[in-house]
């Protein structure tokens, strides 16, 4: 047990037995995630998505949406939902988070159905100064992930040239 006012310090050796397999030895590497359904509906975006394959712990092994999972699938449903709305219709941009926010209540357990919701509440446009050359568009989201279960909130930037 840890006493207050002690330093601990661990080594490399020393942390393995704290190791996640999911987070330190590839777990997340065998999750197969995809949006099976997108519907975008002016400033609002539903997105149902399913894992047909994934990592189980071996302390639970019922699948659980990881929040680093989550995250994936909030990031690619947003720029989705920002190119649709800026009628292009291909990725040639990369996008950058400068802002998140989650809450989870309670795990999402179930695989095939992963529902992702994103509400557009606000979009600022930031013209080009110094070195750069190109405009910055900054969108942000509410999210609710399951019925309501998960919720917070996102800023995305496009692009993140200079």
């Amino acid at each position: 047990m840890w006493t207050p006012g002690t330093k601990t310090e661990l080594l490399a050796e020393d942390l393995k037995p704290f190791n996640s397999p999911y987070i330190m030895e590839g777990g997340q590497n065998q999750d197969v995630f995809q949006i099976d359904k997108l519907t975008v509906d002016g400033r609002e975006c539903h997105a149902q998505c399913s894992f047909p394959k994934y990592f189980t712990s071996p302390t639970d092994t019922s699948f659980h949406l990881s929040v680093q999972r989550s995250v994936d699938l909030v990031t690619q449903i947003a720029l989705t939902h920002a190119l649709v709305l800026n009628g292009i219709d291909k990725k040639e941009v990369e996008i950058w988070m400068p802002e998140i926010s989650l809450r989870l209540t309670k795990p999402q357990r179930d695989p095939d159905n992963i529902k992702i919701s994103l509400f557009l509440y606000g979009r600022t446009v930031v013209a080009p100064t110094g070195q750069r050359k190109s405009h910055r568009t900054f969108y942000r989201w509410r999210i609710e992930i399951g019925d309501g279960d998960w919720f917070g909130n996102v800023t995305y930037c496009l692009p993140i040239e200079g």
